[in-house]
């Protein structure tokens, strides 16, 4: 007898639900060592990775000139915003730097500049060079470190011993020294003495006049004149930073008691001289441009100038076509004469009195830059002062401003 067949239908039950079941799950998902090799991690959401610094390009002028744009803005372009950046100038003759923290902004990196050192004293002339420093803020990367070169101008103004486009002012002491002062922010509502004076000679109390002027040789820099107690005047040259061999004149100039020149008096551009004898009569010396013979014959333009006893020339004061005249008579009145650009004078206009406790006036150019010039005075108690010109004949002169003055020592301005 045969026995049937062994029963297997829960275990075929059981496989068979296990099938249906893995159907009904959707696609088998394969173990994780199938799914082949691991990608990178994808950056979170609205980030994004900065290039590496590099410095994309540089816009820095060949040539500052200050008389014509101020300030001056050179620019560099950097490859990211994320980085900070210095720039820093340096005038090749003297060293001297000025270093100033940029702003980036989306990579541009611009300096505002106004022509001055960090201490406020106006730039000097000539060459420079420029140097970028920059450094990426994460750390990450090279840094940045260019390098160029450029030129600063401004023209050549009387009483300028510094080649900085802005006059100066000269000091000599009871011993001999001739120092020369800068003048700090002259543009501001404040002015001072720099206490860093510069020596430009000793012995000059050989001299009984010395003379600041303008351009009398032809080398584009202030000079100055000399008479020694013989009587014989000499030029001393300036080149921008000190003062060159004096050049002998001529002789005979004792017959004067006043010389005065930091003005063109005659609108040819050129420095003249004005000087009075003791006779009382005004005589103009009309500026050459050279050397050797820096004046022309001279000629005769007033008389009387004996009631004054302190005359000086100054640039365009007060709106005239050339520089012009103060005279300050024994009573202290000041009195204007208004240059016709000629050589000649206009009728003389009161300025004020109360000038007689002044030890010394000075033309000393045009010290804040607004294109007219400007008067010192030295009171007997309270020291410098300055008088801006208005350009108005009828008030030439604004409100005194007293100078800070760092000078140390007695002595005597020029």
């Amino acid at each position: 007898m045969k026995h049937p067949a062994p029963v297997r239908g829960r275990r075929l039950g059981v496989a068979a639900l296990a099938a249906l079941l893995l159907a009904s799950a959707g696609p088998a998902v394969l173990p994780a060592a199938a799914a082949g090799p691991s990608a990178p991690a994808a950056a979170p959401a609205g980030t994004r990775q900065e290039p590496p610094l590099t410095l994309l390009s540089s816009d820095v002028p060949a040539v500052m000139d200050f008389d014509k744009q101020n300030p001056a803005t050179p620019s560099w372009r950097l490859s990211t915003a994320d980085a900070s950046a210095t720039a820093t100038l340096t005038h090749v003759a003297t060293g001297r730097t000025v270093v100033q923290k940029l702003y980036n902004d989306g990579g541009l990196v611009e300096m505002w500049w106004e022509g001055e050192f960090d201490d406020g004293v106006a730039a000097h002339n000539g060459a420079w060079t420029w140097r970028l420093t920059a450094k990426p803020n994460n750390g990450i990367g090279p840094d940045v470190d260019a390098t160029g070169t450029f030129r600063v101008q401004r023209a050549a103004v009387p009483h300028d011993f510094d080649d900085n486009g802005l006059p100066d002012i000269l000091g000599l002491s009871e011993s001999g020294t001739f120092t020369r002062h800068t003048v700090i922010d002259a543009a501001t509502n404040w002015q001072a003495l720099s206490g860093q004076n510069t020596l430009l000679g000793t012995g000059w109390n050989v001299y009984d006049r010395i003379v600041p002027t303008g351009d009398l040789g032809g080398a584009a820099h202030a000079d100055i004149l000399t008479r020694d107690r013989a009587g014989v005047l000499w030029l001393h040259q300036g080149n921008g930073t000190k003062l060159d061999h004096r050049v002998r004149i001529g002789g005979g100039w004792q017959v004067y008691d006043q010389l005065t020149s930091a003005a063109d008096l005659t609108g040819d551009g050129r420095t003249d001289l004005v000087a009075t004898d003791k006779t009382g009569a005004l005589w103009l010396y009309k500026g050459t441009g050279k050397a050797t013979a820096p004046f022309g014959a001279r000629t005769r333009v007033g008389g009387g100038w004996n009631t004054y006893d302190k005359i000086a020339a100054v640039q365009n004061l007060a709106g005239a076509p050339a520089g012009d005249l103060v005279a300050r008579d024994r009573a202290g009145v000041l009195w204007l004469y208004l240059g016709k650009g000629d050589g000649t004078f206009a009728a003389r206009t009161r300025i004020g009195g109360g000038w007689q406790d002044f030890t010394q006036i000075i033309g000393v150019g045009d010290q804040d830059r607004d294109g007219r010039g400007d008067l010192m005075a030295v009171h007997k108690l309270d020291g410098p002062s300055l008088y801006r010109g208005t350009g108005a004949w009828t008030k030439p002169l604004a409100a005194r401003h007293e100078l800070l003055d760092h000078y140390l020592g007695s002595g005597i301005f020029y």
